[in-house]
Order: structure tokens, then sequence, then C-alpha cells
């Protein structure tokens, strides 16, 4: 055996021979009787914490009796003869003891000593410090407001009355009347709250709101009897927020009012949208109006999403605690959570508290689902710290993640090693089981590939694709070049034929010899004012001419680069006729490619944010490339980028024919997208182009295929944040 070990155990407080335990209950302790979910209990008031916790009846009787005399045998067997119908059992009490000793309710002779002073001291240190360390969340306490509540409560505690709370409702309907009439221009202003020329006015009503929303509050604890200890300010990512402390409200025995301190922020909040709506209804639009519009949208949206949330411990989960006649609902989803942990991790023979069968299945649900909204929570507050402050945020980011997740998980793996009360095969059993969930996790969220990636259908194109046009007009009489041949610079491509041109330029020879006969015989004569008139007329003859030249000339079309022609049946052009200005042949260099591609508007988002990285092409035929998305249309269109894609030749983008009155149609465009599509384009190096061939088709999926699910989600939300900041910067 262990005797270091042993003697250790022995001198801890919290490990001895329960049932001849004597404990002593704080004298400083105040018990106020109370109901909850139709049972009757007690509230332990600590009025020097400012806590507050609830006892039932056979818990209350035992307590009462740990007088500092009786052991715990005695008082337990005191219980069971007092209430013999609701006796608590040898769990019951071992778990009551240790919770009243934790909580510094209850104190043995030697628990009282100086040693657990010690120890419950550092604790508070050490929460104390790391709480310092994270920035993300910073309570500051500022001041004892009671006295300033009980000076102003005269003039307002109207606002808690019954013919208040009627005029309130009719406040609130008629503000709702209000802006349902005018939902259109409300909607409008309510845009007009990212304004960046408003933020500062924006910063002063929330602020206003906040110290009105705590007020409420504390107005309505004072109303009932209560004391406000304490007020301050919480900066949520230096968003200040004020808070109030009205846990004295615990003690109240009618739940009616216990819901009406929870309430009374929201209620005072509500009250101020509605009569800053009716103040909006009552004003043009302007700087006034729109402060109207941004305190509607600031004390309702806020109230509701935030305030009214169950899930964390603000006034919707008070109500909801007290509504549901559930005490302590936070506390014992905390309670279950643990229980399940040492059930399922360490195998241990855990009991759960005797709940009522409804209230034991709403604890369950709600400690799954807050714990995994407060994960959600704070990961998103890393998250929006690292993306707003850009660097410093990483700072703040790391330092919340180790206050609320490195400490922790500190103190999990030291209780796992030095934990009391645990044998080496529970240990060994909590740190395979711990292990195989970390690694679960770690494998779904950073190993497992995220399987929804956006991708976009796309076609390898000439970059740059050179295209050869008729410079003058004629038939085509000769074809030198095939589809696909390499030409150089020069080469001649096609020979068209323009008898007219022929015939204008053979005229305008002529024209320019008789000129040039008259002139000679006007010099003669020494008619000097008819020489040069003719003179002036032999010049713009000659331009004629050049001119005329010049698109014989051009009746030759040669190639105006190196490259390779691309053009199919050139032989049906033959015979026909070319307007200046038709497409001939394109030439593009096989070095020089690029891949265009089509997305969808749901997927826009996501490939506006890869602009200028790697996206991963897949040719038809399998091959596999990464290459760089380096543009995307800012506007969608309905054209196809190539027909290849269409449905209708084999491709994934569905289209319908168009009407035939669209005078925008050009040759060969007869059908449109069903949707607008943007596009975009992927730039290949050389290597990668010779590759490929012109026309070929292709698929674009962003690299987060390869990305993890976490990595993925936290890239999707950090992008959505930075798009809603950017639309706010731009008004």
């Amino acid at each position: 055996m262990n005797t270091a070990g042993d003697n250790h155990h022995r001198d801890d407080f919290r490990v001895r021979d329960l049932g001849n335990t004597v404990l002593q209950v704080r004298s400083d302790l105040a018990f106020v009787p109370q109901a909850a979910g139709g049972r009757q209990g007690y509230t332990i008031e600590d009025a020097v914490n400012s806590k507050y916790y609830r006892l039932g009846m056979a818990e209350y009787h035992f307590v009462s009796l740990l007088d500092g005399k009786r052991t715990v045998r005695e008082a337990m067997a005191m219980t069971a003869t007092a209430r013999p119908d609701d006796a608590l059992t040898e769990h019951d009490v071992a778990t009551l003891c240790q919770w009243l000793i934790d909580m510094d309710l209850a104190h043995t002779d030697r628990s009282s000593g100086a040693d657990r002073l010690h120890v419950a001291a550092a604790k508070a240190a050490r929460q104390q410090n790391i709480q310092r360390i994270n920035p993300i969340f910073i309570r500051i306490p500022l001041l004892c407001p009671d006295r300033l509540l009980a000076a102003i409560y005269p003039w307002t505690g109207w606002l808690f009355s019954p013919v208040a709370l009627l005029g309130w409702l009719v406040l609130m309907a008629w503000a709702g009347w209000l802006l349902t009439a005018d939902s259109e221009r409300f909607m409008t202003s309510a845009w007009g709250i990212f304004s960046p020329s408003g933020y500062l006015g924006i910063l002063g009503c929330w602020l206003l709101l906040k110290v009105v929303h705590e007020l409420g509050h504390g107005l309505a604890c004072r109303r009932f009897g209560g004391y406000v200890r304490e007020a301050g300010v919480v900066l949520l990512l230096f968003l200040p927020i004020a808070y109030i402390d009205v846990s004295s409200s615990w003690r109240f025995r009618a739940k009616l009012q216990r819901i009406i301190v929870a309430a009374a922020g929201m209620y005072v909040e509500l009250a101020l949208a509605a009569l800053a709506a009716i103040g909006w209804s009552l004003t043009e639009t302007g700087p006034l109006n729109q402060l109207f519009a941004n305190f509607v949208l600031m004390a309702s949206v806020t109230t509701i999403l935030f305030n009214a949330n169950p899930l964390m411990r603000f006034d919707g989960y008070y109500i909801l605690s007290d509504s549901l006649e559930i005490p302590n609902l936070y506390a014992s989803g905390q309670q279950y959570m643990r229980y399940a942990g040492r059930r399922w991790l360490m195998g241990l023979n855990s009991v759960l508290p005797p709940w009522p069968t409804r209230a034991a299945r709403f604890i369950k649900i709600y400690a799954v689902t807050s714990f995994g909204w407060r994960i959600f929570i704070c990961t998103a507050l890393v998250v929006t710290a690292a993306t707003l402050f850009h660097g410093a945020g990483i700072v703040i980011a790391v330092l919340g993640l180790v206050a609320w997740v490195a400490v922790p998980g500190y103190r999990f793996i030291k209780f796992v090693f030095t934990g009391d009360n645990l044998r080496w095969g529970q240990r060994g059993r909590l740190a395979v089981t711990t292990l195989a969930l970390t690694a679960a996790v770690v494998g779904v969220f950073w190993l497992c590939p995220w399987p929804f990636a956006s991708r976009a259908p796309a076609y390898v194109e000439y970059d740059p694709l050179t295209v050869v046009r008729a410079a003058s007009t004629g038939f085509v009489r000769e074809v030198h070049v095939q589809n696909g041949q390499t030409v150089t610079a020069g080469d001649v491509l096609v020979v068209l034929e323009n008898e007219d041109l022929q015939v204008q330029l053979e005229g305008l020879k002529l024209s320019i010899e008789k000129s040039r006969l008259k002139s000679n015989g006007y010099q003669t004569r020494h008619e000097m004012a008819a020489y040069q008139s003719e003179q002036k007329q032999i010049e713009s003859l000659l331009q004629q001419k050049a001119e005329r030249e010049v698109q014989v000339q051009q009746l030759t079309v040669r190639a105006p680069t190196a490259g390779t022609v691309v053009r199919r049946r050139l032989d049906m052009l033959l015979g026909t006729y070319l307007k200046q200005g038709d497409e001939i042949v394109s030439i593009g260099n096989d070095q020089q490619k690029e891949v265009r591609l089509s997305v969808a508007q749901e997927d826009v988002e996501f490939f506006q944010s890869a602009v200028g990285q790697p996206v991963r092409v897949r040719v038809a035929g399998g091959e596999k490339m990464l290459a760089q998305l380096t543009k995307l249309e800012p506007r969608a269109t309905r054209q196809p980028p190539h027909l290849s894609l269409c449905a209708s030749n084999g491709g994934s983008l569905v289209v319908q024919h168009k009407e035939q009155s669209s005078q925008n149609n050009a040759a060969g465009e007869t059908v449109e997208l069903i949707a607008p599509r943007f596009n975009g384009t992927v730039t290949l190096e050389a290597g990668q182009g010779a590759q490929l061939f012109s026309g070929q088709r292709a698929m674009v999926q962003l690299t987060d295929r390869s990305e993890s699910v976490g990595g993925h989600l936290y890239r999707s939300f950090q992008h959505w944040l930075k798009q809603k900041i950017d639309a706010a910067s731009r008004g």
C-alpha cells in the first residue's frame, strides 16, 4: 500500500469517514422558503459572495441540523425520522456534504482551517488570472448601484404596474401596425444602419439601450425588495455591454416576481423600440428618421436574438427556468454532463439526482443543446476576433483559446493522472475514451475533406485567341489552311475576290491619267486657276487609288501572328461572301491557353474569395492540374460561354431557346441559359496549356475540395463576416 498516498487522503478534508464527520453550516447564510416545480423548498442566500442556491425540503432539513455538534450520521437519521417518505440515501448525503464544502457553505473542524482557505483562495486567484488573459470576454465591475436605484425608483416604479403593462401591449401593437403598413420604407431605412457615417451614432444608441436595459432589471428587482449589489461593463470583443447583478431576485418566493425581474430589461428595451417606431413614422427621410430606425432595429432584433436566447444564461434562460419550475436548470445540465462523462468515459457508477420525469427529460435536452451552443459561440467569437482585428486578432484568438480550451484541457489531463478516488483501470479507460473521442473529432473536422466542394463547368481556350477578320468585302476564292494547321506570321490564309474593287482601281488609274493631261494643257496655256484646281483633283484621285490598292491587297488575308488555325469546316468558306469585319479564322498559341468557367450564382461568393488562388482543373479524360483562378466577371449573363457546355451538346448547363423576336441574337446564338451565371478565367502555365486542346471540356473545383471540414467551415464563416463588413463599409 502507498502510505504516503494514504496519509495524503487522511489529511485531505474531502476524504474522511463521512458518518462520523461533523459539519457546521455558516451562520451568516439566509434560508428563504420558496416553491419550485410544485414542490416546497428553500433558497440559500450567500450575501458575502452574492450567490444563491436552492434546496428541496429533505435537503434543507438535513442541512439545518448541521450545527457543528451533530455528526452527519446523526443528522441523516433525524432527517429520516422527520421525513420518512422523503429520506435521503447515503449517496445523496455524501453528494450534498461534498457540495456544501465545495461551495464554501459548510465546513468541518479541519476544512475550516488555513489549508482549506488557502486552497480556496488559490483556486479563486487562478480562475481570475485565467479570465484576465481572455480578451474576448472581459468583465469590469464599476459600482454598487443600489442607492441610485433607490433614488430613482419612486419616479419609475409605475413602469411595472398592471396599467403600465396594458399600455405597453397597446404601444407594441400600435408600433407593429405602423411598421407593417409602411414596411417598404422601413426596410429602406433599415439598410441605412450599415452606413459608415453613422457608426458613432449607432455605438451611442447601443450604449444607451444597454444601460436602460440593465436599469430595467435593477428597478424591477428593487420593486419586489431585492438588493442590487454590483453593476459594470462586459467587453465582448471590446464591444461594451452593461451588466447588473440582480441575483437577489432568486430569494423571491413568487415565481411571477422572478420572471418579471428577468424580463424587465427586454420589456423596457422593446418599449423604447415601439416609441422609436412611432417617431420614425412621424418623420420624413433624414438623419432623425434614420436615428429612429436604428433604435427600432437595435432595441428589438438584438434583444430577441441575444437576451431572449435561453441557451445562454441571459434573460431568456431565467424566464424559461422559472416558467418550467426547474430551478438551477443550467447547473442541473452541467451536472448531467458530468454524470455522462463519469458514466461513459470512466465507467463510474454515478447517480443522478431524483429529478421528476418531465424535468429530467428537459434537463438532458437542455444540457446537450446548451453545451453545443456554447461551443458554437466560443468558436464564432474566436474566428470573429481573428477576422476583425487582423494581426492583433490572432493574438486575441489565441488567448481566448488558451482560456477556453487549453486551461480546461490541462486540468482534465491533470485529473486523469492525479485525480483522487480513481483506480488505474478507470484512469486507463478515461484516457483511452478521451483520446478516441478527440481523434474522432479531429478526424472529422481536420482530416476529412469537405464533401461539398463548389464546382463549375469550363472549357479550354487559347490565351489570347487572335480573331482574323475580313478587312475588305469579297467572295472567298482560295483557302490555303486547314483547322489545326500551324502557321507563321505572314502566311496566306485565304484569298478573296472582289471584281468591283478591281474595276474601281482601274477606273481611278484612267481618271488620274486624264486629269494629268488636262493639267498639262492648263499649264501650257498659263491658265493657272484651272491648273491648280486640276492638281487638287489629281491629289484626291491618288488618295482614292491608294485606298483601293490597300483594299485589293487585303483581299489576300495573311496570318497576323504565329500559331494554330482554329476554324472548323474551312472548306465551307469557298464561294461565300464576306463583309468587312466578318470573322474568317482564329489563331492561337498552343503554349498559351486558359480555362474559361461558368459559375452558378449560389457559388459565386466562394469562387470570388478564391480569385488569385489555385483551383483544381479536371479535364475530360481524367487529367488533373492546379492553376490560378485569375478573374471572375462581376456581372452575370445568360449567354452560354461555349456551346459545348450546353446540355443539348452533352454539357451540364441547362439552356432554353431564345425568342425569335430578339433583336440581339447574333448568328448561331439560338439558346440561352435558364439562370444567369458568372464567367471566370483560370490561367494555365505554358506546360499545362500544351497538354490541352482548344474547346476541350473541363471541370473547375475549388481547392476546398481537399480542405478539411473544419477548415472549410472556418473559411466560409470568415468570408461571410468579411462580406458583411465590406457591405456595411460601402453603405
